[in-house]
């Protein structure tokens, strides 16, 4: 009878325990925000300093970066670019839910995308280059190098520049690029999706990406986060796991608990490369519970939406100040030295490129959204 009673309180216990668990789920905050979520943009802030802040080593050092090699760090580290991924898919699926236009979405795409980044493109090759070249100008012009970097702006991507930065520890001008071959994919995939109607059915659209995914693990058994190309393909992952956490938003509950769960199950995750599926779930768990919540904020970050910029100008900028501060090159203070300016950068690109450009995006708005 004692055992009965025992029994029966415990899963009282557990009942109350669950039904508290799932208490508040994503979509219903998605709901409460209306497709406003200030915390995504606090995180997508956040995670644009921290890869600023990790580049300041690896232009000082190489990519054989000591702070962050094989320790608790760079452990935390690997976290930053999945969590953008999968902040992505989220806030992207979420776009392509409303718009439900293949032509509105990916010219929406375009215009976030390609002006700030043929801006950034022209001044390092205009710029930036004939400045730090050591070739003659007349070389550096004629060179097919030069105008290949052009192919930066469609995805064919260039790190270098004739004889710029040639002698640095990365001889590269933005060595962020590289993460605009997987996005570009997640778009063309996108755009498949759409033409064959998988993109707003979300059984077809999970079953999709749980067929890429086994296909990817079949082939590369044990992906290395740190090894390209495969790492795109992780992320490629990420993003897909984003969106499904968008389009199946009523069964993720938002607990503090589940948050602090998935933080260790994401840490060891990267910390032994095999468990890479548990790894990016967690890793997609933190990044919707951290988007959905109300994050501490600075008011003059909230002006507007400087991440991209800061993507964008972090490298060039880093390896800029490495070459004229030859008495400077630590990590911390390059961090510290490119970090105001980098920021001032990504203001002008948003306040005069960026914002001007997503402007457009009224007049082209589906009649039922405008």
């Amino acid at each position: 009878m004692v055992d009965y009673y025992v029994m029966d309180f415990i899963v009282v216990k557990m009942k109350r325990w669950a039904a508290s668990l799932w208490k508040i789920t994503a979509s219903d905050l998605v709901r409460q925000y209306n497709n406003s979520f200030p915390g995504f943009y606090s995180l997508r802030i956040f995670l644009s300093f921290s890869i600023l802040f990790w580049h300041g080593f690896t232009v000082s050092n190489g990519m054989e970066n000591d702070l962050f090699q094989n320790n608790a760090i760079g452990a935390l580290g690997r976290l930053v670019l999945p969590m953008f991924f999968c902040l992505s898919g989220f806030l992207i699926a979420g776009s392509a839910a409303r718009l439900r236009s293949l032509k509105v979405f990916m010219l929406f795409r375009f215009l976030r995308i390609i002006p700030a980044l043929l801006v950034e493109v022209t001044l390092s090759a205009f710029v930036l280059g004939p400045l730090f070249t050591t070739h003659t100008l007349k070389d550096y012009l004629t060179d097919f190098r030069t105008w290949a970097y052009f192919g930066n702006v469609v995805g064919n991507i260039s790190y270098m520049l004739p004889g710029v930065f040639r002698l640095h520890p990365i001889p590269m001008v933005n060595l962020n690029l590289w993460t605009m071959v997987p996005e570009l994919y997640c778009y063309l995939m996108m755009t498949v999706l759409f033409l064959l109607g998988i993109m707003h059915n979300r059984k077809w659209f999970l079953l999709s990406v749980l067929q890429g995914s086994i296909l990817f693990f079949v082939l590369y058994p044990n992906p290395a986060w740190d090894h390209c190309p495969l790492n795109q393909y992780i992320l490629m992952i990420c993003f897909w796991v984003g969106c499904l956490s968008f389009l199946y938003a009523e069964y993720i509950p938002i607990n503090k608990y589940l948050f602090w769960v998935s933080l260790i199950i994401a840490y060891v995750c990267f910390n032994f490369e095999p468990l890479a599926i548990p790894g990016i779930l967690a890793t997609a768990y933190c990044t919707v519970y951290l988007g959905l919540s109300k994050l501490p904020t600075i008011s003059f970050l909230e002006r507007g939406d400087y991440s991209y910029g800061i993507y964008l100008y972090g490298f060039p900028i880093t390896q800029t100040i490495w070459h004229l501060v030859p008495d400077f090159r630590t990590g911390f203070v390059l961090f510290g030295l490119s970090a105001p300016l980098t920021f001032c950068f990504a203001a002008l690109s948003w306040h005069y490129i960026e914002k001007p450009a997503l402007s457009l995006k009224r007049y082209f708005l589906p009649k039922k959204i405008a």
